[in-house]
């Protein structure tokens, strides 16, 4: 399945943060950079390494990017935004459930004659998605900074 390419963004939520609002601007624009690099990761875990995470947030020392690094959960392997993963399962899982409601209504459509309805019971279509995919494979990665070269090439952009 193809990545999620955006996630959803609530300004009210971003000004009301308080470990934001006592940011700099230049802290906060490198928060969404990390932000939107984690988005891109399978799991959306950051890598460990701080000067890796330095370069990806545009700042220019470990000192500076200490202050955005609060707004992450720290593991042994990277740092993460618990509230990044619950939108990303959540974005996943609506695109799960979209998916298998639009090909119930397409055999619904395709059983109909031409000459009858085609809408489509909202009961008929009722899943539960959670249970059903909670398995599902994770989204491969589309961008890996332990990579050779990797992050060389996603700085060009």
């Amino acid at each position: 399945m193809k990545e999620l390419p955006y996630f959803r963004f609530f300004p009210g939520d971003w000004l009301s943060d308080g470990k934001i609002t006592l940011m700099t601007l230049k802290e906060q624009g490198a928060l969404i950079r990390l932000l939107s690099y984690s988005w891109k990761m399978e799991n959306c875990e950051l890598p460990i390494d701080k000067s890796k995470l330095v370069s990806l947030s545009g700042l220019h020392s470990t000192n500076e990017l200490d202050g955005v690094l609060t707004y992450f959960d720290k593991t042994e392997s990277g740092y993460y935004s618990t509230l990044l993963k619950k939108e990303k399962e959540r974005a996943f899982n609506w695109r799960i459930k979209s998916s298998e409601g639009g090909k119930k209504s397409a055999q619904l459509r395709k059983n109909t004659d031409k000459g009858g309805s085609t809408n489509v019971s909202t009961n008929s279509m009722s899943m539960n998605m959670t249970s059903e995919y909670e398995d599902f494979p994770p989204l491969p990665d589309s961008f890996n900074p332990e990579e050779e070269g990797e992050l060389e090439r996603v700085m060009q952009y």
